[in-house]
Protein backbone atom coordinates (compact mmCIF):
# COMPACT_ATOMS: atom_id res chain seq x y z
CA UNK A 1 0.00 0.00 0.00
CA UNK A 2 1.12 3.30 -0.81
CA UNK A 3 1.23 5.08 2.65
CA UNK A 4 2.33 8.33 1.11
CA UNK A 5 -1.67 9.09 0.18
CA UNK A 6 -2.91 7.98 3.96
CA UNK A 7 0.51 10.69 5.00
CA UNK A 8 -1.77 13.19 2.57
CA UNK A 9 -4.87 13.07 4.45
CA UNK A 10 -3.70 13.44 7.60
CA UNK A 11 -1.12 16.26 6.20
CA UNK A 12 -3.78 17.61 5.08
CA UNK A 13 -6.21 17.63 7.55
CA UNK A 14 -4.06 18.53 10.27
CA UNK A 15 -3.71 22.13 8.90
CA UNK A 16 -6.44 24.45 10.34
CA UNK A 17 -6.24 26.91 7.39
CA UNK A 18 -7.29 24.49 4.24
CA UNK A 19 -10.47 24.90 2.88
CA UNK A 20 -12.42 21.40 4.02
CA UNK A 21 -11.78 22.58 7.37
CA UNK A 22 -13.10 26.07 7.37
CA UNK A 23 -15.97 25.00 5.43
CA UNK A 24 -16.92 22.12 7.92
CA UNK A 25 -16.12 24.07 10.78
CA UNK A 26 -17.52 27.60 10.01
CA UNK A 27 -19.87 26.56 7.33
CA UNK A 28 -21.59 22.84 6.73
CA UNK A 29 -22.09 21.81 10.53
CA UNK A 30 -21.05 24.66 12.29
CA UNK A 31 -21.70 28.56 10.87
CA UNK A 32 -19.91 31.55 11.79
CA UNK A 33 -21.95 34.11 13.46
CA UNK A 34 -20.00 36.91 12.43
CA UNK A 35 -19.36 35.67 9.02
CA UNK A 36 -23.21 34.98 8.04
CA UNK A 37 -24.08 38.43 9.64
CA UNK A 38 -21.62 40.38 7.37
CA UNK A 39 -22.94 38.28 4.20
CA UNK A 40 -26.72 39.35 5.28
CA UNK A 41 -25.66 42.63 5.61
CA UNK A 42 -24.44 42.20 1.63
CA UNK A 43 -27.79 41.22 0.31
CA UNK A 44 -28.76 43.53 -2.28
CA UNK A 45 -32.39 45.10 -1.08
CA UNK A 46 -33.82 44.14 -4.47
CA UNK A 47 -32.73 40.41 -4.31
CA UNK A 48 -35.58 37.83 -4.73
CA UNK A 49 -35.03 35.53 -1.68
CA UNK A 50 -37.06 32.12 -2.09
CA UNK A 51 -38.28 29.61 0.12
CA UNK A 52 -39.98 26.90 -0.95
CA UNK A 53 -43.01 25.32 0.94
CA UNK A 54 -44.49 21.89 0.21
CA UNK A 55 -48.50 21.07 0.08
CA UNK A 56 -47.00 17.83 1.59
CA UNK A 57 -46.09 19.50 4.25
CA UNK A 58 -42.65 17.85 6.26
CA UNK A 59 -39.85 19.39 7.33
CA UNK A 60 -37.85 17.20 4.10
CA UNK A 61 -40.42 18.93 1.36
CA UNK A 62 -39.38 22.12 1.89
CA UNK A 63 -36.75 23.96 0.58
CA UNK A 64 -35.20 27.41 2.21
CA UNK A 65 -33.24 28.81 -0.36
CA UNK A 66 -32.54 31.93 0.79
CA UNK A 67 -30.70 30.59 3.74
CA UNK A 68 -28.55 28.29 2.07
CA UNK A 69 -27.77 31.25 -0.34
CA UNK A 70 -26.10 33.29 2.55
CA UNK A 71 -23.96 30.44 3.80
CA UNK A 72 -23.01 29.38 0.81
CA UNK A 73 -22.01 33.23 -0.38
CA UNK A 74 -20.27 33.59 3.09
CA UNK A 75 -18.42 30.58 2.43
CA UNK A 76 -16.90 31.60 -1.15
CA UNK A 77 -16.38 34.97 0.28
CA UNK A 78 -13.88 33.27 2.66
CA UNK A 79 -12.07 31.26 0.15
CA UNK A 80 -11.98 34.34 -2.53
CA UNK A 81 -13.29 37.81 -1.19
CA UNK A 82 -13.43 39.53 -4.69
CA UNK A 83 -14.77 37.12 -6.84
CA UNK A 84 -17.19 34.41 -6.06
CA UNK A 85 -16.52 32.75 -9.29
CA UNK A 86 -13.05 32.08 -8.43
CA UNK A 87 -13.52 31.21 -5.17
CA UNK A 88 -15.97 28.36 -6.35
CA UNK A 89 -13.31 27.20 -8.60
CA UNK A 90 -10.41 26.96 -5.79
CA UNK A 91 -12.60 25.29 -3.36
CA UNK A 92 -13.76 22.64 -6.32
CA UNK A 93 -10.31 22.36 -7.16
CA UNK A 94 -8.99 21.72 -3.54
CA UNK A 95 -12.05 19.04 -2.76
CA UNK A 96 -12.33 17.35 -6.09
CA UNK A 97 -8.66 17.76 -7.29
CA UNK A 98 -6.75 16.83 -4.19
CA UNK A 99 -8.97 15.68 -1.18
CA UNK A 100 -11.37 13.24 -2.72
CA UNK A 101 -8.52 12.13 -5.49
CA UNK A 102 -6.82 11.12 -1.81
CA UNK A 103 -9.51 9.00 -0.38
CA UNK A 104 -10.23 7.23 -3.48
CA UNK A 105 -6.59 5.93 -3.68
CA UNK A 106 -6.79 5.32 -0.41
CA UNK A 107 -10.30 3.61 -0.04
CA UNK A 108 -8.82 1.31 -3.29
CA UNK A 109 -5.81 0.37 -2.08
CA UNK A 110 -7.32 -0.35 1.32
CA UNK A 111 -9.88 -3.20 -0.24
CA UNK A 112 -7.02 -4.67 -2.18
CA UNK A 113 -5.44 -4.95 1.10
CA UNK A 114 -8.47 -6.61 2.98
CA UNK A 115 -9.29 -8.70 0.00
CA UNK A 116 -5.94 -10.20 0.10
CA UNK A 117 -5.82 -10.86 3.94
CA UNK A 118 -9.13 -12.92 2.90
CA UNK A 119 -7.96 -14.63 0.16
CA UNK A 120 -10.37 -13.08 -2.17
CA UNK A 121 -9.65 -13.13 -5.59
CA UNK A 122 -9.64 -9.65 -6.40
CA UNK A 123 -10.20 -7.46 -8.45
CA UNK A 124 -12.70 -9.67 -10.43
CA UNK A 125 -14.06 -7.23 -13.35
CA UNK A 126 -16.89 -7.37 -15.53
CA UNK A 127 -17.20 -5.33 -18.41
CA UNK A 128 -21.15 -4.39 -18.96
CA UNK A 129 -22.85 -2.50 -21.58
CA UNK A 130 -25.49 -0.15 -20.86
CA UNK A 131 -27.20 0.12 -24.04
CA UNK A 132 -28.68 4.08 -25.24
CA UNK A 133 -28.56 4.91 -21.76
CA UNK A 134 -30.32 8.38 -21.15
CA UNK A 135 -29.08 12.12 -21.61
CA UNK A 136 -27.81 13.78 -18.56
CA UNK A 137 -30.08 16.79 -19.70
CA UNK A 138 -33.01 14.60 -20.41
CA UNK A 139 -32.68 12.83 -16.75
CA UNK A 140 -35.45 14.20 -14.31
CA UNK A 141 -35.29 13.96 -10.91
CA UNK A 142 -38.41 15.34 -8.90
CA UNK A 143 -37.05 17.47 -5.96
CA UNK A 144 -40.70 17.27 -4.33
CA UNK A 145 -41.57 13.95 -3.71
CA UNK A 146 -45.70 12.56 -2.04
CA UNK A 147 -45.72 10.21 0.78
Amino acid sequence: MNFCKSLKIKDYFRGKNNLVNIVRNKFAFHYDKEKIKKELQNVDKDENLEMFLSEEGGQGNCLYAFSDLIVHRAMLRHAEPSNIGVALNKLMDEIVKNVTRWFLDFGGEYLVIIAKKLNIDYPKTEILEILDPPSLRELRLPFFVKR
